[in-house]
């Protein structure tokens, strides 16, 4: 993208809630890691649904946000694109 001079648009991969479809955490990242202009964004109910109602307590939650951080570095997490839903179940 840098190349056709589009520096300004950030691209941003999002965790799927379906297992047989692309986006779990890992490949969100690995994603943001190869290609340029991405960032992640994190559906928390989709990684919820994606691990079968792992992510309960908050430190679950900030797990997930440490290993983006880890793997992408802080400005990762900084500008982190979220999306929330409340589900009562």
């Amino acid at each position: 993208m840098r190349s056709n001079s589009i520096t300004k648009v950030h691209l941003a991969p999002e965790a799927s809630g379906k297992r047989s479809q692309l986006g779990n955490l890992q490949e969100v990242m690995t994603l943001c890691e190869k290609v340029e202009l991405t960032e992640p964004s994190i559906d928390w109910s989709h990684l919820h649904a994606r691990e079968k109602g792992k992510l309960r307590p908050v430190d679950d939650f900030r797990k997930v946000v440490d290993e983006i951080e880890k793997r992408l570095g802080t400005n990762a997490v900084k500008n982190l694109h979220c999306h929330y839903s409340h589900r009562v179940h």
